[in-house]
């Protein structure tokens, strides 16, 4: 359930933000080349949300966070970009469950999402992949 209820999350991101991220689609079994998101699904988004935020289906995302950090520790930078672009996938999902969704997160999410809300900018993902360095 947790893995349909993210699957799901990571489509309507997709569609969203127009990117695809393969380190994050590497923990999805059966996902398509070419998926579409249902209406309903667009609709029913802060349910969905707050269906995966609300049950132990949340340390699935905190696992693929702490392997993030740990795949990028001792990787040269320019080596990192698919691992950073799950880390942005995974703050931007955390930051709308907790200021859109007002969803409860794992200390460790929402430390990651208020210490890193600029990903955007190419100093702090240096400074995140510096961070996963020690």
């Amino acid at each position: 359930m947790c893995e349909n209820l993210l699957c799901t999350i990571y489509e309507l991101f997709v569609v969203r933000e127009g990117r695809r991220v393969a380190f994050i689609e590497q923990y999805f079994s059966g996902l398509s080349e070419q998926f579409q998101v249902a209406d309903d699904d667009i609709k029913n988004e802060r349910d969905i949300y707050i269906r995966f935020f609300s049950t132990d289906s949340i340390q699935f995302l905190e696992k693929i966070y702490e392997d993030a950090m740990k795949e990028m520790n001792g990787l040269p930078y320019e080596k990192c970009n698919e691992i950073l672009a799950g880390l942005i996938f995974i703050q931007e999902i955390v930051a709308r469950a907790l200021w859109k969704f007002n969803c409860e997160i794992t200390h460790v999410l929402a430390d990651f999402t208020r210490e890193f809300d600029r990903l955007d900018v190419s100093d702090e993902c240096w400074r995140l992949y510096k961070i996963a360095q020690r």
